[in-house]
């Protein structure tokens, strides 16, 4: 790897590698001597021990809800993920469209989709449309952008496949 392609903390930094692990490291380490030899209350800092009991015991509940929430993350990445593709390839290949709608999409785009959180609760709640909408939101909106800056410039060898998938 040559030094342009390395960021300018790696080349300039001084410190070897291994403190960062040995910070990694070093936060069980605070835990632990917070909650043993300090004695913060277990109120405010639980003990190592009283946290792998809990997971345990709520064991069979944390896999179930384990499981919804990555059910819940593939729904809508794959449905975002179509849409926002198939939007890119509508503002590509209609210039009204684009010129109404990207506009929209890229101010959408500027903002992270967390801030969007408290609209989609005031819109639908805690309610699993509103969490899986939220997550097509998220994607599909940089997916069209980003579909659509492909599509319009697009690097030669790639020309002779759109034209034969009839995006062209």
């Amino acid at each position: 790897m040559t030094d342009h392609m390395m960021g300018p903390d790696r080349r300039k930094s001084s410190v070897p590698r291994i403190a960062g692990y040995l910070g990694l490291l070093a936060m069980p380490g605070v835990w632990l001597a917070l909650s043993y030899l300090v004695g913060v209350p277990e109120r405010y800092l639980p003990t190592p021990g009283s946290v792998i009991a809990a997971i345990f015991n709520l064991s069979d509940v944390l896999a179930l809800h384990t499981g919804v929430t990555v059910a819940r993350l593939c729904v809508g990445f794959v449905v975002g993920s179509a849409s926002g593709v198939l939007v890119g390839i509508l503002l590509y290949k209609h210039i009204m469209l684009n010129e109404f709608l990207l506009p929209t999409f890229q101010a959408m785009r500027a903002l992270p989709p967390i801030a969007a959180i408290p609209f989609f609760l005031l819109w639908f709640g805690f309610s699993e449309t509103g969490k899986i909408l939220l997550i097509i939101f998220g994607v599909s909106i940089n997916l069209a952008i980003v579909s659509y800056q492909m599509l319009r410039e697009k690097p030669e060898p790639y020309v002779y496949s759109l034209h034969a998938a009839g995006i062209e």
